[in-house]
């Protein structure tokens, strides 16, 4: 089972767009029959390795808004694979999705493939509505989630079905 982790604080513009990006990546998962399990919340913590290491999770994408860089680049999802070597130390009370999968790894010793998808985002005040640089990589990201499905659970087999007439 797929394991989706969405964070983010709806009421800081950008910042909940991860949230939103999770929700899309399970509607194509579910359009594909692929088992999902959705967890949403406004930042990581320990209490979410519980959920990671029950034993029919075998793998787990965290979707997150990211820093839209200066220069333009990099305005589309991205998808990471992610790697627990790289957990780095903990600062504050945020986690990283690495260091997440690392506490899962040394103290239940469950392991999964998982990787990050990222939105960018550049306005994260006060609000409740997205950027017009978020608001175009939701527009893009739907063939990109469909190709990271692609690879990684193999070629959907599902038509669309007519209605009836």
């Amino acid at each position: 089972m797929l394991l989706i982790i969405a964070y983010g604080t709806p009421l800081r513009g950008d910042d909940g767009a991860g949230i939103v990006l999770g929700e899309l990546l399970e509607h194509c998962c579910q359009r594909r029959c692929i088992a999902t399990r959705q967890l949403v919340c406004h930042q990581l913590a320990p209490d979410l390795v519980p959920e990671m290491t029950r034993p029919e999770i075998t793998r787990v994408i965290f979707t997150d808004t990211r820093v839209a860089t200066a220069d333009g680049s990099g305005l589309s999802v991205i998808v990471e694979a992610l790697d627990m070597s790289n957990s780095g130390l903990v600062s504050g009370h945020h986690l990283s999705p690495e260091t997440l999968l690392l506490i899962a790894s040394k103290l239940h010793q469950h392991e999964v493939k998982a990787w990050q998808i990222t939105v960018p985002g550049i306005s994260f005040g006060h609000g409740q509505s997205f950027s017009s640089v978020t608001r175009r990589a939701f527009s893009l990201a739907p063939p990109i989630l469909e190709s990271f499905l692609d690879e990684e659970f193999g070629k959907s087999d599902s038509k669309a079905v007519e209605p009836a007439a």
